[in-house]
Protein backbone atom coordinates (compact mmCIF):
# COMPACT_ATOMS: atom_id res chain seq x y z
CA UNK A 1 0.00 0.00 0.00
CA UNK A 2 1.25 3.40 -0.88
CA UNK A 3 0.56 6.63 0.92
CA UNK A 4 -1.94 7.61 -1.80
CA UNK A 5 -4.13 4.56 -1.03
CA UNK A 6 -4.43 5.43 2.63
CA UNK A 7 -4.75 9.16 1.94
CA UNK A 8 -7.72 8.54 -0.38
CA UNK A 9 -9.47 6.36 2.23
CA UNK A 10 -8.83 8.66 5.20
CA UNK A 11 -9.87 11.70 3.16
CA UNK A 12 -13.22 9.91 2.77
CA UNK A 13 -13.50 9.52 6.57
CA UNK A 14 -12.53 5.87 6.51
CA UNK A 15 -9.88 3.42 7.51
CA UNK A 16 -8.83 0.38 5.52
CA UNK A 17 -10.31 -2.73 7.13
CA UNK A 18 -6.85 -4.34 7.15
CA UNK A 19 -5.65 -1.46 9.34
CA UNK A 20 -8.12 -2.65 11.97
CA UNK A 21 -7.39 -6.38 11.79
CA UNK A 22 -9.31 -7.42 14.88
CA UNK A 23 -12.52 -5.74 13.69
CA UNK A 24 -12.05 -7.04 10.16
CA UNK A 25 -11.51 -10.64 11.14
CA UNK A 26 -14.37 -10.60 13.65
CA UNK A 27 -16.66 -9.29 10.91
CA UNK A 28 -15.42 -11.89 8.42
CA UNK A 29 -16.05 -14.60 11.02
CA UNK A 30 -19.64 -13.35 11.34
CA UNK A 31 -20.04 -13.48 7.56
CA UNK A 32 -18.72 -17.03 7.43
CA UNK A 33 -21.04 -18.05 10.30
CA UNK A 34 -24.08 -17.06 8.21
CA UNK A 35 -22.77 -18.77 5.07
CA UNK A 36 -21.81 -15.65 3.13
CA UNK A 37 -18.65 -17.37 1.88
CA UNK A 38 -20.79 -20.15 0.39
CA UNK A 39 -23.12 -17.57 -1.17
CA UNK A 40 -20.14 -15.86 -2.83
CA UNK A 41 -18.77 -19.19 -4.05
CA UNK A 42 -22.13 -20.00 -5.62
CA UNK A 43 -22.43 -16.51 -7.15
CA UNK A 44 -18.94 -16.49 -8.68
CA UNK A 45 -18.74 -20.21 -9.37
CA UNK A 46 -15.31 -20.21 -7.77
CA UNK A 47 -13.53 -19.19 -4.60
CA UNK A 48 -13.96 -15.50 -3.75
CA UNK A 49 -11.13 -13.15 -2.82
CA UNK A 50 -11.46 -10.03 -0.70
CA UNK A 51 -9.73 -6.80 -1.73
CA UNK A 52 -7.57 -5.42 1.05
CA UNK A 53 -7.39 -2.06 -0.77
CA UNK A 54 -11.13 -1.57 -1.28
CA UNK A 55 -12.52 -2.91 2.00
CA UNK A 56 -13.12 0.05 4.27
CA UNK A 57 -14.60 0.94 7.62
CA UNK A 58 -16.37 4.27 7.12
CA UNK A 59 -17.33 7.09 9.46
CA UNK A 60 -19.27 9.44 7.23
CA UNK A 61 -20.18 12.87 8.64
CA UNK A 62 -23.39 14.65 7.65
CA UNK A 63 -21.46 17.18 5.57
CA UNK A 64 -19.68 14.52 3.48
CA UNK A 65 -19.04 15.11 -0.20
CA UNK A 66 -21.06 12.93 -2.55
CA UNK A 67 -20.04 12.05 -6.08
CA UNK A 68 -21.59 9.59 -8.49
CA UNK A 69 -19.33 6.73 -9.50
CA UNK A 70 -19.03 3.12 -10.62
CA UNK A 71 -16.26 1.26 -8.83
CA UNK A 72 -15.67 -0.84 -11.94
CA UNK A 73 -14.31 2.27 -13.67
CA UNK A 74 -11.21 1.96 -11.48
CA UNK A 75 -10.20 -1.42 -12.85
CA UNK A 76 -8.14 -1.67 -16.04
CA UNK A 77 -9.73 -4.99 -17.03
CA UNK A 78 -13.10 -6.65 -16.71
CA UNK A 79 -13.82 -8.06 -13.25
CA UNK A 80 -16.60 -9.89 -11.48
CA UNK A 81 -17.23 -8.31 -8.10
CA UNK A 82 -19.73 -7.76 -5.32
CA UNK A 83 -19.61 -5.07 -2.69
CA UNK A 84 -21.14 -5.86 0.70
CA UNK A 85 -22.14 -2.45 2.09
CA UNK A 86 -23.39 -2.80 5.67
CA UNK A 87 -24.57 -0.20 8.17
CA UNK A 88 -23.23 -0.17 11.72
CA UNK A 89 -25.57 2.70 12.68
CA UNK A 90 -28.97 3.99 11.59
CA UNK A 91 -28.72 5.91 8.37
CA UNK A 92 -30.80 7.27 5.55
CA UNK A 93 -32.85 9.84 7.44
CA UNK A 94 -30.63 11.90 9.75
CA UNK A 95 -27.30 10.28 8.80
CA UNK A 96 -25.85 9.69 5.32
CA UNK A 97 -26.87 6.52 3.51
CA UNK A 98 -26.16 5.54 -0.08
CA UNK A 99 -27.88 6.81 -3.23
CA UNK A 100 -28.17 4.03 -5.78
CA UNK A 101 -29.58 3.77 -9.26
CA UNK A 102 -32.06 0.91 -8.94
CA UNK A 103 -31.36 -0.34 -12.44
CA UNK A 104 -28.77 -2.57 -13.99
CA UNK A 105 -25.81 -1.11 -15.86
CA UNK A 106 -23.84 -3.41 -18.14
CA UNK A 107 -21.49 -0.65 -19.24
CA UNK A 108 -19.45 2.21 -17.84
CA UNK A 109 -21.39 5.44 -17.87
CA UNK A 110 -19.91 8.65 -19.23
CA UNK A 111 -17.83 10.27 -16.53
CA UNK A 112 -16.68 13.76 -17.36
CA UNK A 113 -16.02 15.55 -14.10
CA UNK A 114 -13.20 17.99 -14.86
CA UNK A 115 -10.99 18.95 -11.96
CA UNK A 116 -11.96 16.06 -9.69
CA UNK A 117 -9.09 14.23 -8.02
CA UNK A 118 -10.56 10.78 -8.46
CA UNK A 119 -10.83 9.10 -11.81
CA UNK A 120 -14.16 7.34 -11.49
CA UNK A 121 -16.33 10.43 -10.93
CA UNK A 122 -19.53 10.80 -12.95
CA UNK A 123 -20.94 14.30 -13.26
CA UNK A 124 -24.41 15.05 -11.88
CA UNK A 125 -25.55 15.93 -15.42
CA UNK A 126 -24.29 12.62 -16.81
CA UNK A 127 -25.94 10.69 -13.95
CA UNK A 128 -29.22 12.55 -14.53
CA UNK A 129 -29.29 11.30 -18.13
CA UNK A 130 -29.88 7.81 -16.74
CA UNK A 131 -33.06 8.91 -14.97
CA UNK A 132 -32.94 10.28 -11.43
CA UNK A 133 -36.37 8.69 -10.91
CA UNK A 134 -34.42 5.41 -10.63
CA UNK A 135 -32.38 6.64 -7.64
CA UNK A 136 -33.22 5.20 -4.23
CA UNK A 137 -31.83 6.09 -0.81
CA UNK A 138 -32.35 3.12 1.50
CA UNK A 139 -32.90 3.58 5.22
CA UNK A 140 -30.72 1.21 7.21
CA UNK A 141 -30.71 -0.11 10.75
CA UNK A 142 -27.46 -1.46 12.22
CA UNK A 143 -26.72 -4.77 10.52
CA UNK A 144 -28.74 -4.04 7.37
CA UNK A 145 -26.75 -4.57 4.21
CA UNK A 146 -26.81 -3.98 0.49
CA UNK A 147 -25.03 -6.02 -2.17
CA UNK A 148 -24.11 -4.47 -5.48
CA UNK A 149 -21.69 -5.14 -8.30
CA UNK A 150 -18.89 -3.06 -9.79
CA UNK A 151 -21.15 -1.46 -12.41
CA UNK A 152 -23.71 -0.03 -9.97
CA UNK A 153 -23.94 3.75 -10.23
CA UNK A 154 -24.01 5.16 -6.70
CA UNK A 155 -22.82 7.87 -4.31
CA UNK A 156 -22.97 8.77 -0.63
CA UNK A 157 -26.59 9.64 0.12
CA UNK A 158 -26.42 12.91 2.01
CA UNK A 159 -28.42 16.11 2.19
CA UNK A 160 -28.47 19.34 4.20
CA UNK A 161 -31.07 18.07 6.69
CA UNK A 162 -28.76 15.35 8.06
CA UNK A 163 -27.13 15.92 11.44
CA UNK A 164 -25.59 12.57 12.45
CA UNK A 165 -22.56 10.55 11.44
CA UNK A 166 -23.01 7.19 9.74
CA UNK A 167 -20.85 4.17 10.53
CA UNK A 168 -20.62 1.44 7.91
CA UNK A 169 -18.34 -1.07 6.24
CA UNK A 170 -17.83 -1.89 2.62
CA UNK A 171 -16.08 -5.06 1.59
CA UNK A 172 -15.30 -5.84 -2.02
CA UNK A 173 -15.22 -9.50 -3.06
CA UNK A 174 -14.02 -10.69 -6.47
CA UNK A 175 -14.03 -13.90 -8.46
CA UNK A 176 -10.46 -15.02 -7.80
CA UNK A 177 -9.78 -15.73 -11.50
CA UNK A 178 -10.69 -12.12 -12.37
CA UNK A 179 -9.10 -10.34 -9.43
CA UNK A 180 -8.04 -6.85 -10.56
CA UNK A 181 -4.41 -5.98 -10.99
CA UNK A 182 -3.22 -3.44 -8.44
CA UNK A 183 -5.49 -4.68 -5.66
CA UNK A 184 -4.34 -6.87 -2.79
CA UNK A 185 -6.24 -10.18 -2.56
CA UNK A 186 -7.08 -11.90 0.70
CA UNK A 187 -8.42 -15.44 0.81
CA UNK A 188 -12.04 -15.66 1.99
Amino acid sequence: FGGHDRYFVTRGAGVLAVDSPRAMFRYLDCLKAIGFDKFLYDYFGERPALSAKKSTLRRTPPDAAAGWHQDGALFPTEVRALNLWAAFSRCGIDAPSIDMFAKRFNHSVDQGVPGKDYIDAVSDDNAARYGLAHVVRPEFEPGDALLFDEMALHRTGVDASMTKTRYAVEMWFFAASMFPHGQVPLHF
